[in-house]
């Protein structure tokens, strides 16, 4: 197994065997070394990758060499399906590997079996490694604020700002109608239907869809359009009771940029003593999923599978389906 350690030697002239004479069993170490060389000179892996292979590969001859297979004397025609199967369940269970660890192991036994089967210094007959399946890989979701920290953010950021209603209302659209921060300080005046309770958001590539506003989030923009808008458009280019222009501005009367909103909720969550490094995504993707939706929690991150739709996923998809009404004879979503 110390050879295995050493860097890979170079690689040697291949002697094919002559028709009809009998190939000698070499042993896994010498297979390992030769599929080093194939990654290095044919393929042009990149040392990292050398690296990567030859520790997994370390590892599956450790595991051999505990189940009385010596590497080092054990031909790589004697490894059978089930041998493979063991070990992928020893790293699992024995191990307590994830299973996106489980399955680049499994990766890199296929690539070395495949390899042995095609090159014809090996011929290998069989490939232990088919037929096997990897295993589910569970996606990890973002982390998520519980609704008592956005409480707790929100509240904070009424004592902190100068303008607390307008800052309410920037977090409370991201926090629960599925904006993003680029869609919120592109929204206007006319992008709101307070009486419908719809919002429409524009993205960075013109598309156009519309998100429902929430009862509480609708009460604090009309406050905020009767008493803050009004005091900083007045220091614009444009009459504060102008039906047209952006609907969130600064101290200046200019549109509110998204660095402006990232400060704010940055503020606010240390203002909160929430320790846990959120972003305005991580906003955006917690409390919406869960208070919106009627859940009382959020349900663990685990369980949001890489062929399965998010909690977040889903609320976006019934949102369009509630707001999918036609306008002026096309649909906005």
């Amino acid at each position: 197994m110390g050879s295995l350690k050493e860097a890979i030697p170079l690689a040697r002239p291949m002697m094919h065997p002559r028709p009809g004479r009998r190939v000698r069993r070499r042993p896994v170490v010498e297979a390992i070394t030769d599929f080093l060389i194939h990654l290095r000179l044919e393929r042009a892996s990149s040392p990292n990758t050398l690296r990567a292979y030859r520790r997994d590969l370390h590892s599956f001859c450790r595991f051999l060499s505990e189940r009385g297979a010596d590497p080092h004397v054990t031909p790589p025609d004697a490894i059978m399906r089930p041998d493979v199967r063991a070990y992928l369940a020893h790293l699992s269970c024995g191990r307590a590997l994830r299973s996106s660890s489980v399955s680049r192991h499994l990766a890199c036994l296929r690539s070395f079996f495949r390899f042995l089967n095609q090159d014809p210094a090996w011929r290998l007959a069989h490939d232990p490694t088919a037929g096997i399946p990897h295993p589910r890989v569970v996606r990890e979701g973002p982390p998520l604020l519980s609704a008592l920290e956005v409480g707790r953010i929100l509240a904070a950021c009424e004592r902190l700002s100068p303008y607390p209603l307008r800052d309410l209302c920037a977090l409370r659209l991201l926090a629960q109608t599925d904006c993003r921060v680029s869609e919120l300080v592109r929204m206007e005046l006319h992008d709101v239907a307070l009486d419908r309770r719809v919002a429409t958001l524009r993205g960075a590539d013109d598309r156009v869809r519309r998100v429902p506003i929430p009862p509480s989030t609708e009460a604090c923009l009309r406050r905020y359009l009767q008493v803050e808008r009004p005091q900083l458009a007045a220091a614009g280019p444009l009459p504060h009771d102008a039906p047209h222009g952006q609907l969130f501005l600064n101290a200046q009367g200019a549109g509110l940029s998204a660095s402006s909103v990232e400060r704010l909720f940055r503020r606010a969550r240390i203002e909160a003593g929430i320790a846990m490094p959120a972003s305005l995504h991580t906003l955006r993707q917690s409390w919406l999923t869960f208070l919106v939706a009627g859940e009382s929690a959020p349900p663990h991150p685990r369980t949001w599978a890489v062929n399965g739709s998010s909690p977040v996923t889903r609320f976006r998809r019934d949102a369009s389906r509630r707001v999918a009404e036609p306008v002026g004879g096309a649909s906005l979503v």
